[in-house]
């Protein structure tokens, strides 16, 4: 079957926001005067025909969601009710079983991420022919949250390790990291659903379930020439944000 592509991007933002200690979801905190999820969709909306958004399933999510995203954007966006605190895979998965997978490749964007180059992290993965089942841009990092192993002599991800797991063999000054934007096929729902089943209602974290599937995927690096977007988990980062913007 030949591969192709959805214009469709599924950007979750159903998490918490814990390490942010904010009132609201960190992606409608402000930067001069616009909700900070506003520049994630001035650049998405250049390349996508519908924009899925997993928000929390609480009466008031999509009402502030719909007051703080810019009108001009909502007439894309498709929002998908996911269980707040259940995992970033999960809210994956829901934007994933908001339609039919039929082995087309999907962009798959965290909420917190501003976007850097947009030509780079999305034109040019518009046409991508390579036989994968999720693309990773990734990027060499002197600090990575999460460190990605390469299979020997290959561009194909073997090992994922994330810094909060503490696994204290791995080097964590430097190696190859991802920019929070992954290119997924969406007929990996079946696995997802599954790892889903094995977990017994403990939170579903996409980044482990690469790893525990990397084995069985085909996972593929795609290493960037320069960094394509930023993003952040706690205040510090935001400030950062704040003075890039």
């Amino acid at each position: 079957m030949e591969i192709r592509f959805l214009r469709k991007i599924i950007i979750p933002c159903a998490g918490k926001s814990s390490r942010m200690n904010s009132s609201v979801p960190k992606q409608l905190l402000k930067i001069k005067g616009r909700a900070a999820i506003n520049y994630l969709l001035e650049e998405v909306d250049k390349y996508f025909e519908t924009i899925i958004i997993p928000i929390p399933n609480d009466k008031s999510s999509k009402e502030l969601f719909k007051k703080n995203i810019e009108n001009h954007f909502l007439s894309k966006i498709n929002f998908i009710e996911s269980e707040a605190g259940s995992g970033d895979g999960q809210a994956v998965l829901d934007g994933l079983s908001s339609f039919k997978a039929k082995g087309n490749l999907i962009f798959v964007c965290w909420g917190d991420t501003f976007i850097i180059d947009s030509p780079l992290a999305f034109e040019k993965h518009l046409n991508i022919s390579d036989d994968a089942d999720i693309f990773v841009p990734v990027i060499f990092d002197k600090k990575p949250y999460v460190k990605y192993m390469l299979k020997e002599n290959s561009e194909f991800i073997e090992n994922i390790y994330l810094s909060i797991d503490e696994n204290k063999e791995i080097n964590w000054e430097e190696g190859l990291a991802d920019q929070s934007i992954f290119i997924i096929k969406d007929s990996i729902i079946q696995q997802l659903q599954d790892y889903k089943n094995d977990l017994n209602g403990s939170p579903l974290n996409f980044l482990r379930f690469m790893n525990l599937f990397s084995k069985s995927l085909k996972i593929k690096a795609l290493k960037m020439p320069k960094r394509i977007s930023k993003s952040y988990n706690i205040a510090s980062e935001f400030l950062d944000i704040k003075s890039f913007i």
